[in-house]
This record gives C-alpha cells, sequence and structure tokens, in this order.
C-alpha cells in the first residue's frame, strides 16, 4: 500500500470518546508501544476523528492533535496490530526502532517512494527479532526526530546482514504510510520539531543538525563505515537510493554536455548554410554570364544597334562640332576595352 495521506484530509465526522472508550484506546496504545506513548492521550480529551473521500483513516487526537491512526487497507503487522503512531507522536516520544538514513534520501520519501534496503546507513533501538510488517520509523543520519513511518518489508535479521555485507543488498526496506509533508502532517497544524527540517516555497527537506552525532546507532556500522570512508556501495535499483541522486547529478551533468553539443551543431550548421547561400549565388552569376555569352555569340554585325546623339529626324552637318568622338550614323562606337573579347570580335 502505498503513502495513505498523498492529499489534504476532509474530515467526514468529529466525536470525542467516553471514559470507558477512551481506557480501550489507552489500554491498546500501552500494549502497542508502551505506558510512555499511552500517557500521551489523556482520558478526558480523547477524540475520534474519521475522514472521507480518497484517504480513508481513523485518527485518536488529543489537545495536541493526531497522535495515533488506522488507515483503510493496512492489514496490521505480524500481530495485527494496526493502530500506528503519527510522527507528532514520535516527535514527543520516541518508540519505535529507526532507521537512519543520508539526507539525499530523505527528498526521494517525501515524494512518496518506499525505503530501499541500499539507502539504510544504520539503526537504532533496533532487534534482529522485528518481522516484515513491524512497524519502524526512519530519520536523517545526524538529526534524532523521525521523518517517515511505515511496516517493514523485510524481517529485522536481513536489515542487520544488508549493513554487514560487503556489496550492498538490493529491495525494498520499508513501506513508508505517513511523512513529513503529507496530509497527515499538515492537518497536525505542519509543526516542524527542529530545525533540520525546512520548508521553503512549498519544497520540504530534513538535514542533518549541526554539530549531531555522525555515529551509526545499534551497532550497524556497515554501511555507515562505508560512508565515512567515502565508499557507500550503493548501486541499487531503489527508488530511495543514495545512487539515484549521485545519478541524477550525471544526468544534468549529461544534460549541460549534450546542451553544448547541440550549440557547437547549430553554430556549425548556420556556418555550412551561410557557404552554401555563397556557392549559390556564384552560381547563378556564373550561369548568367554564360546565357549572355550564348546570346551574343549568335548576334550579326548587322543587328547591332548604332548610336547618334542627333535627335532631329533630318540630320545635317553639326555646326558646333565638339571635342570627342564624332559618332554619326553609319559610326560604330568605341567599345569598353574590358568587354569580353568574344562579344568584340562578334560586334567589331
Amino acid at each position: 500500500m502505498p503513502t495513505v495521506f498523498k492529499k489534504d484530509l476532509q474530515m467526514k465526522s468529529d466525536q470525542k470518546l467516553s471514559g470507558k472508550d477512551a481506557k480501550k484506546i489507552i489500554a491498546s496504545v500501552q500494549a502497542l508501544y508502551g505506558e510512555e506513548a499511552s500517557s500521551m492521550l489523556g482520558k478526558k480529551d480523547v477524540s475520534l476523528r474519521r475522514t472521507g473521500g480518497g484517504t480513508v483513516a481513523t485518527l485518536y487526537c488529543s489537545e495536541a492533535g493526531p497522535l495515533f491512526f488506522e488507515a483503510e487497507g493496512d492489514a496490521g503487522g505480524a500481530g495485527g496490530a494496526s493502530l500506528l503512531p503519527t510522527l507528532l507522536a514520535l516527535w514527543r516520544v520516541p518508540i519505535l526502532p529507526t532507521l537512519l538514513v543520508p539526507a539525499p534520501v530523505s527528498a526521494f520519501l517525501i515524494n512518496n517512494a518506499d525505503l530501499m534496503l541500499p539507502g539504510v546507513l544504520g539503526y537504532e533501538n533496533w532487534r534482529d527479532g522485528l518481522n516484515a510488517g513491524d512497524v519502524a520509523c526512519i530519520a536523517v543520519h545526524g538529526n534524532p526526530a523521525p521523518l517517515a513511518l511505515g511496516r517493514l518489508l523485510v524481517c529485522g535479521a536481513a536489515v542487520t546482514a544488508s549493513l554487514s555485507a560487503a556489496e550492498a543488498v538490493q529491495g525494498r526496506c520499508l513501506e513508508v504510510l505517513h511523512v513529513f509533508g503529507d496530509g497527515l502532517w499538515k492537518y497536525g497544524g505542519r509543526a516542524l520539531p527542529n530545525a533540520g527540517f525546512e520548508v521553503s516555497e512549498g519544497r520540504k527537506a530534513v538535514r542533518p543538525l549541526a554539530g549531531a552525532a555522525m555515529a551509526g546507532g545499534g551497532g550497524g556500522g556497515g554501511a555507515a563505515d562505508r560512508e565515512e570512508d567515502g565508499e557507500d556501495g550503493e548501486d541499487g535499483e531503489g527508488a530511495a537510493g543514495v545512487e539515484e541522486v549521485e545519478g541524477a547529478e550525471g544526468e544534468a551533468e549529461s544534460e549541460a554536455e549534450a546542451q553544448e553539443g547541440e550549440e557547437a551543431e547549430g553554430e556549425e550548421a548556420e556556418a555550412e548554410a551561410a557557404a552554401a547561400v555563397e556557392a549559390g549565388r556564384k552560381a547563378m552569376d556564373e550561369l548568367m554570364r554564360q546565357c549572355f555569352l550564348q546570346a551574343a555569340h549568335g548576334l550579326k554585325p548587322s543587328h547591332t544597334p548604332s548610336l547618334t546623339l542627333n535627335p532631329d529626324p533630318n540630320p545635317g552637318p553639326n555646326p558646333n562640332p565638339g571635342p570627342g568622338p564624332n559618332l554619326g550614323s553609319n559610326s560604330k562606337p568605341d567599345l569598353d576595352p574590358d568587354l569580353d573579347p568574344e562579344l568584340r570580335r562578334r560586334t567589331g
């Protein structure tokens, strides 16, 4: 089942529980998560709220907000438990085993991805007796506040073994049901547990706290040690693996190189086009010259026009002959010395 609260919640009903019903809920919480967790619900201020629309869930709220929930479609863990704490409750009391991930993985989780085994660096409050289906939460390495919770898809021993393996183990680790930034977080008042949780212009991120201890908890040193040595060993195909962050950076670099190559090809194409236009112009000039010579080749001397400067229809002697050549009716014009020799021969 994917992340439950992708959209904003729409409340269908709101009912304040009687003391008897509140005691039952508190007893269930205590059996699952301990007395400290049950103390967050007061006997006189427990209300039950049901959501409608595309997200169907039951919320158990106190004056502080929604602290526990049951989601439709969640069959529960190995023991059949379907009552889950909210992030608001986990920020008050750390009651779940925790998987530690690097900060870049949080971006994938916030975008509704499940957690993959290659993205796990370590753990806290862990035990190998955990079974697939049990509840666990996820925190960024160096920030104690969880950013997501869900159900394990592998047993606790498999997680421990993957951290000590020489090569990264592939596969999904945890199915996320509730994550920082989703509809349930918004309904709970959009709280931020510490300075590492950031919301800016609609974008959300979780980062390690300054000066926080970065050692992997619970003895889960395999992946954490590889990270410190600069060898994360994470080359899996999961949506929330560190290798996807590196792959995204590589894709960005490839896109930049491709764009530079396209610009160079564009400039080369423009130069080739300009050269083709110039070659076409020269070819057209030569064609016109050849056409002119071909026409002149067949021209007879009798067809050569005579030039005269006297427009009078009854020409007579020129009373005032001026300097320069006398262009009478029987004279031929001087030809341009630069004229084509072939043309001079035909018209001379």
